[in-house]
């Protein structure tokens, strides 16, 4: 179980530096930016509460 924890923070940290890398690229495209923030920030909400 331990394990899980800190492979959820990693996948978090990737996923954050995903999304700014994306977000540059997918200026053009922002239905495509703005449907990859929501996920993570749900996870990260989860975490906290």
């Amino acid at each position: 179980e331990e394990e899980e924890e800190p492979s959820g923070d990693d996948a978090d940290e990737e996923d954050k530096e995903q999304d700014e890398d994306d977000a540059d690229e997918e200026e053009e495209h922002p239905a495509s930016a703005d449907s990859i923030p929501p996920p993570p920030a749900l996870r990260v909400t989860a975490r906290i509460s």
